[in-house]
């Protein structure tokens, strides 16, 4: 009798231990389903108190202003159709938003009453209050590592770090990182601007700081790519591939103004272009497909335990096809489909990945129709004839 109770405690103990090391076991870009907390014999789950969940969410091209050149209902007109009303505009994805821990966005561009214009094609300049938009639309953080943060020299760029800060919002570029207290995670914010050949050289020291910081999640933002280019070339390839060698929990791209697929690497999501979103740089984009990339993060003891838990909102970045009025709106139905297929056969050509889309299944392209993409494709990834786009220019 004794013998039979002990061998029963033993197995008990036993399936303890497994139980325990599955939950805490770590996969990424739903390869399994990820349990947190630890299991009991029965499967309940109890959570453990050094344990704490953080939703992320990012977006791209954020320009709350215009060119000088513009006519017609640039963005500055629509501020005014909408009676100074700056929650107008990012009030149909407010529910994301607001709904998490932390929103970041690219923002393309300058909030400044001084400097003069940079001489080149394209320059933006919005005023000092339009930090209110982000304010009201629930975005905490910026990066400023991209080709329009000086479009009216130093001081445009000076005075845009000022009203960020004293609007509250946290930026970062290149050097200057950022580490966020976010429910009492520290998240490390690294902006990187690789048009001008400085991402790669900037990458190390960068990651440095902020795991210096104390940063338990890392968030790496880079400005790379060509314009109007649905697939990144191999040097964006190659750069996200280091960040996440170097210890980056999410990367997330910007600057082709379109988008571009995604791809799981080491059990870590890259989105390589998020598209324009509330864009200012554009009256009628002839591509207004963008996206919302969301992750929660299960970090445990001071590192990121749960990799799977994401999500894609396939968006526009205007709420009328006709014109882009300069509001980011979930897609629905057939339109929420065909971005989400888009995005999918865009990701198959970078490796075997099924995007997980909320609300929607994406169509996965065939192998066969993979591999040839990877074929067709590799010339273009690796520059071919195409000429990656300077810093003066933007897909219109």
């Amino acid at each position: 009798m004794l013998k039979e109770k002990l061998k029963s405690g033993i197995k008990n103990l036993a399936l303890g231990l497994v139980l325990s090391a599955v939950a805490s076991t770590s996969f990424g870009c739903g390869d399994v389903e990820q349990t947190s907390g630890e299991l009991t014999q029965s499967g309940a789950k109890t959570q453990n108190a050094q344990e704490q969940k953080i939703t992320i969410s990012c977006a791209g091209d954020c320009t709350l202003g215009t060119d000088a050149a513009f006519g017609g209902v640039t963005f500055p007109v629509e501020v005014q159709n909408q009676g100074g009303d700056y929650s107008y505009f990012l009030k149909n994805v407010q529910k994301y938003f607001t709904n998490d821990d932390l929103t970041i966005v690219n923002f393309e561009g300058t909030l400044t009453e001084r400097g003069t214009r940079e001489d080149k094609t394209f320059a933006f300049r919005g005023k000092p209050e339009y930090t209110k938009v982000l304010t009201e639309g629930s975005v905490e953080a910026v990066t400023l590592a991209n080709n329009h943060s000086r479009d009216y020299g130093d001081v445009s760029m000076e005075d845009t770090k000022k009203y960020l800060d004293e609007a509250g919002i946290a930026w970062f570029e290149n050097l200057n990182t950022k580490v966020m207290d976010v429910k009492g995670v520290k998240v490390g914010l690294v902006g990187l601007y690789a048009l001008n050949g400085s991402a790669e050289g900037n990458l190390p020291k960068a990651m440095e700081q902020v795991k210096n910081g104390g940063a338990e999640v890392i968030i790496v933002q880079i400005h790379w790519g060509v314009e109007g280019d649905n697939y990144p070339q191999d040097s964006q390839i190659n750069l996200a591939h280091k960040a996440i060698d170097s210890g980056a929990d999410l990367v997330i791209g910007h600057h082709p103004h379109v988008l571009q697929g995604m791809e799981c690497y080491k059990g870590r999501m890259i989105a390589y272009s998020m598209g324009n979103f509330c864009f200012g740089g554009n009256q009628n984009p002839r591509d207004k497909d963008t996206m919302i990339y969301r992750q929660t993060f299960t970090v445990k003891d001071g590192k990121v335990t749960d990799y799977n838990d994401y999500s894609v909102v396939p968006c526009s970045l205007s709420s009328t096809s006709s014109r882009n009025n300069y509001q980011p709106t979930p897609a629905e139905d057939s339109e929420k489909q065909r971005i989400a297929d888009k995005i999918q056969k865009f990701s198959d050509k970078l490796g075997n990945i099924n995007v997980k889309f909320e609300g929607v299944s994406a169509q996965k392209s065939d192998s066969e129709t993979r591999s040839e993409g990877k074929t067709d494709d590799s010339e273009n990834r690796s520059g071919g004839n195409k000429t990656i786009e300077t810093e003066n220019s933007i897909i219109l």
